[in-house]
């Protein structure tokens, strides 16, 4: 697991937050709560604690309510909403990732319909919405294709208030782009609530960690219980990075009183936050805490930073990290690419990515991995994509194409290898004939002997991951990175299954110094 490669008690003893929520489970005593109320259909009220604390932070722009299973989380979000319905100007959107979760047996669409429609709500099926009797309008719909969708669907719209159950599920750019719908003539300031589980950096919600780390979860990724529903200030600066402060004034002296700080919130819960359940339901409990270890930390701990591993052929334990100026003199540097060029649609939802991955063989006998970065786009956008990054890497950079088999393969090939030659750079062929295993073991090989070294950077976490991850017995996973790795580490080393450029020779070209014979 990543991050949890301690036993149990090691954890234990060096986070104090782990710690604190399981004396926090071993030690609820319901015997006294009255879940009576809960018991009628006709009774509609917030559970006591972080229920009631998400519902009540109308003050804040974002809030954040996420935790283990069984906390009451979407139920927040159907109720949240009722406070508004005396206000004909309110109007609300609910997501899902998709319109199956959204519509589906046990969705926030029929959870909302069966509190709404008992205050006369309307149900508009065809439209996805209930509207009040006093005219507020409670909408709900799906961002299946990210920021595409929501830009298609929702530039130009404005909403009081916009929920996302199960945030995790989103990438970030459709997030960030319906934050600017935020505005209306409603009498509350504009907010966006969401939902949340557990998730590790490297899945597509694990952007999320950085509203997170450092505050509301610990190094071990467990949420620090004092900390949560503290309101935050956050800035979204040029790179896409966010920076922090704990007041607005604070911002404002650290970046100028023209910045526009956005407050947050992250209210973490857990089951035992639920005493409803817990009450009416204690076999949940029960079997939550009989999960193997991995679903247990994430469904009943909170954590954060938990994944499952691959089969051993990487661990981040074998590799130290340098600053890009401690890289000595190169003598050797490849990028190679494993190129895809799809992108997310109704008909492939999770399609491959293009990567590229670069490494340098220094003169003090590393290997350096200096650059990974992924990325998905049709056909025209990975070319110019690919030509940009060979700008970047400079001459001295090869650069790896893949080559698969036959007339098509070698179309593809010539795509991409054609416009980066007739602009100077130096490319290489490589054969992607051989098993993924036996491609990776010879970097597999250098890295647990201590050979690879890794620039810090921005896509450390996410090549990281993904190394871990690989197993070459999985059918489905995304490998894209391990290829790209496996690709540049054996072309630096000459390795069988990557072949040379060949051409035809010209008599006046004999007599030029053949560049690919120092490689």
């Amino acid at each position: 697991m990543r991050n949890l490669d301690l036993n149990e008690d090691q954890l234990n003893r060096k986070s104090r937050a782990r710690q604190r929520i399981i004396d926090r489970i071993n030690n609820a005593d319901f015997s006294d709560f009255d879940a009576t109320p809960w018991k009628d259909p006709n009774v509609i009220r917030p559970i006591p604690g972080k229920q009631e604390q998400f519902l009540a932070t109308d003050d804040v722009q974002v809030v954040l309510y996420g935790g283990s299973a069984g906390s009451g989380k979407t139920e927040a979000i159907v109720l949240d909403q009722l406070r508004h319905i005396h206000d004909p100007n309110f109007e609300s959107i609910t997501f899902r990732r998709n319109t199956k979760s959204l519509k589906g047996a046990g969705g926030v669409f029929n959870k909302a319909g069966t509190v709404y429609m008992k205050l006369g709500a309307e149900q508009r099926l065809a439209d996805m919405l209930y509207r009040f009797p006093q005219g507020s309008v409670s909408r709900y719909s799906h961002l299946e294709h990210g920021r595409a969708t929501a830009e298609a669907n929702h530039a130009g719209l404005e909403y009081s208030a916009i929920y996302f159950d199960e945030l995790h599920l989103f990438p970030k750019d459709a997030f960030f782009f319906m934050m600017s719908r935020l505005r209306s003539n409603a009498k509350i300031q504009s907010y966006i609530k969401a939902t949340c589980n557990p998730t590790p950096k490297e899945a597509e919600g694990g952007w999320l960690h950085e509203f997170l780390e450092g505050f509301y979860i610990d190094e071990y990724g467990y949420p620090i219980e004092e900390n949560s529903g503290k309101v935050r200030y956050f800035i979204s600066q040029d790179d896409g990075t966010l920076a922090w402060g704990d007041s607005r004034d604070e911002m404002k002296a650290r970046y100028g009183m023209d910045c526009d700080p956005i407050s947050f919130t992250f209210i973490s819960a857990i089951i035992v936050d639920n005493p409803v359940v817990c009450k009416l339901q204690p076999s949940y409990l029960r079997a939550l805490k009989n999960m193997g270890r991995i679903e247990r930390e994430r469904l009943l701990y909170g954590c954060w930073n938990v994944s499952a591993k691959g089969s051993g052929y990487f661990q981040r334990e074998w590799i130290d990290f340098v600053d890009p100026k401690d890289v000595p003199k190169r003598k050797k540097t490849v990028r190679a690419w494993d190129l895809a060029s799809s992108i997310k649609s109704e008909v492939n939802n999770d399609p491959d990515s293009s990567a590229g991955v670069k490494i340098s063989l220094c003169e003090d006998g590393y290997y350096y991995v200096e650059s990974a970065k992924e990325f998905q786009d049709r056909p025209a956008g990975v070319l110019s994509n690919v030509i940009e990054t060979a700008e970047l890497d400079g001459r001295n950079c090869f650069v790896s194409i893949p080559k698969d088999a036959g007339a098509a393969g070698e179309f593809a090939y010539l795509m991409f290898a054609k416009p980066l030659i007739h602009s100077g750079y130096r490319v290489k062929k490589s054969k992607t004939r051989k098993g993924k295993l036996e491609r990776f073991m010879g970097f597999s090989n250098a890295a647990e002997n201590g050979l690879v070294k890794v620039v810090r950077g921005g896509w450390n976490d996410k090549w990281i991951a993904q190394l871990e991850n690989f197993d070459p017995d999985r059918k489905r996973q995304h490998d894209d990175l391990v290829d790209a790795t496996s690709d540049s580490y054996n072309l630096l080393n000459n390795q069988k299954g990557v072949q040379k450029i060949t051409t035809t020779f010209s008599p006046a070209s004999l007599t030029k110094a053949n560049e690919f014979s120092k490689i």
